[in-house]
């Protein structure tokens, strides 16, 4: 559908187009990515037979990606939400009750 896209945008034939790396690719040297075809691809009818892609020019599916942020998180250099401290910042939390199955004996949610 983002190749129709295309294809009816630049006016060119379907077959001279190609999907690669997020964007659509033309032999002239044309190129938008996913992103801004979306819109006009949403209109384009969704085909009733879809021809699928030969497992062995698959890239990505059946490959080990390095994992960027395990490095990041082991040496603790990794922020997160919760490291984040503003000025003036307040924190608030549940308390809970220390007995598993427990209920609290009272709440007063007003300050909250």
């Amino acid at each position: 559908m983002l190749i129709s896209a295309a294809a009816e945008e630049w006016k060119v034939d379907r077959k001279t187009l190609r999907a690669e790396k997020g964007s659509v690719l033309s032999n002239d040297g044309r190129s938008a990515t996913y992103g801004a075809l979306a819109a006009r691809a949403a209109s384009v009818p969704v085909p009733a037979q879809v021809k699928l892609k030969d497992p062995r020019s698959y890239r990505l599916i059946g490959q080990t990606t390095p994992r960027l942020d395990i490095a990041p998180k082991v040496d603790g250099s990794a922020q997160f939400a919760i490291d984040v401290k503003r000025p003036g910042m307040k924190t608030a939390v549940v308390l809970r009750c220390p007995v598993f199955g427990g209920m609290p004996a009272k709440w007063d949610a007003s300050k909250a």
